[in-house]
């Protein structure tokens, strides 16, 4: 063996170990899990979370909005589709224009958050057996 050589082994055992422990839990109908943005966050905010799943590639931005009209921040968190309708940088009830303070990859925010909603935060890839069909069941987003 190269002395400058890794053995990846036990980090793809412990993987393999993870993501098997993490599909064992969501298949039991325990009612301890959550799916979609919006809900995760919420329940992020309410501490209920001890272990963040995430997709490896989720293609979802978090923005920090400012109301032109009140001058209340607003987050919202947008995909591609919905990064083009302008109607999202809208306020719903005064259609006063919502201003651009700060735009940032969704995961990015959460490698750097999620210790202050007192759980662990674990990225998944689809380029495993287990992660494939981890990322193809919830949708990325756990």
């Amino acid at each position: 063996m190269n002395p400058n050589s890794v053995d990846i082994m036990p980090c793809l055992d412990e993987y393999v170990f993870q993501t098997s422990l993490h599909l064992e839990f969501n298949w039991q109908d325990t009612g301890k899990y959550v799916f979609g943005v919006d809900d995760t966050l919420k329940a992020l905010d309410m501490g209920a979370v001890e272990i963040k799943i995430v997709w490896e590639n989720l293609d979802i931005n978090r923005y920090v909005l400012k109301n032109s009209a009140t001058g209340e921040p607003v987050s919202k968190h947008l995909n591609k589709d919905q990064e083009s309708d302008q109607n999202n940088f809208r306020d719903s009830d005064t259609f006063a224009e919502l201003e651009v303070q700060d735009k940032l990859s969704l995961l990015e925010w959460l490698a750097n958050e999620y210790k202050q909603f007192g759980c662990s935060l674990e990225f998944y890839t689809n380029k495993s057996q287990e992660g494939s069909q981890f990322c193809g069941g919830f949708c990325c987003f756990f």
